[in-house]
């Protein structure tokens, strides 16, 4: 029973490391998008 307790934290710990790691890889293409959309705009500014 003791050792099902430990597995369990174990898995609950991956999981939230992978949520951790799949919002920081969402956040990174978020800024990424955006950075790419900055220079347009900044052209678009000087027409």
């Amino acid at each position: 029973a003791a050792i099902s307790r430990i597995e369990d934290a174990d898995v609950a710990q991956e999981q939230l490391k992978l949520i951790r790691a799949q919002f920081l890889q969402q956040a990174s293409i978020v800024s990424l998008a955006q950075a790419n959309q900055a220079p347009s705009s900044f052209l678009q500014l000087l027409r």
